[in-house]
């Protein structure tokens, strides 16, 4: 049976339609990944050129933090560790973020190593850029003996610490281990209890007579008598 013209024109109008509707879904800028529009490069109406750059991307839900540690404390690190993760501009919040990857590698103008870690952002809280603050604890001293670094004295050959013995300045020398915040792990040299001068101590001599100002968490401040 021959086909209407009518029918010819309806099957015509069907594949413009088509054909529009193709190329309509061809318009429809679409991200290969879910993530954050950060910058847009075009204006509504802009006509763009094969491979023009429209946007910019990211994805904010796995961030990663580099940053650089002394080569003896990176022997202590590996993949997978927990890492303690604040931000300042978010107070009060924790996070949680692990040890990506160690690099094998040590910088020989810095003598440190990077370190990678991978923070969980799923929330969307963390922005890039914001001022963090990370501890790993890589590894636990049980009843460790702990002392201000505000009163350590350190030069070329070792470090030290002034104690208060009868009235008078003693100088110690003093082996160090871990630090952590302010403080810092006593390994010889200075037994539990004993008070060390924290404050006014780096013109002290040894033997020098000093008057103790008691302060705070039993730390001492000294002046010459």
């Amino acid at each position: 049976m021959p086909t209407s013209r009518t029918s010819l024109d309806l099957a015509s109008r069907k594949a413009e339609v088509d054909l529009a509707r193709l190329s309509l879904s061809k318009c429809a800028v679409i991200a290969p990944f879910d993530g954050v529009i950060t910058r847009r490069l075009i204006k509504q109406g802009q006509l763009l050129k094969m491979n023009d750059v429209a946007f910019e991307m990211a994805d904010f839900s796995d961030l990663k933090v580099r940053l650089r540690v002394p080569e003896r404390a990176s022997v202590a690190l590996k993949a997978g560790q927990p890492v303690q993760y604040r931000a300042d501009a978010l107070p009060g919040k924790d996070f949680t973020a692990t040890v990506n990857r160690v690099s094998p590698v040590v910088d020989a103008r810095s003598g440190t190593v990077e370190v990678v870690v991978a923070v969980d952002n799923t929330t969307g809280a963390l922005r890039p850029g914001l001022f963090s603050r990370l501890d790993i604890a890589y590894d636990h001293v049980a009843a460790a003996t702990l002392l201000p670094k505000s009163a350590v004295l350190t030069n070329e050959r070792e470090s030290s610490v002034f104690v208060i013995r009868d009235g008078k300045a003693a100088r110690v020398a003093v082996k160090l281990g871990y630090e952590s915040g302010h403080q810092v792990q006593v390994l010889q040299g200075l037994s539990p209890g004993v008070e060390v001068i924290t404050a006014g101590h780096t013109s002290l001599t040894d033997g020098a007579p000093v008057d103790a100002i008691k302060a705070v968490d039993r730390e001492l401040a000294a002046v010459k008598s």
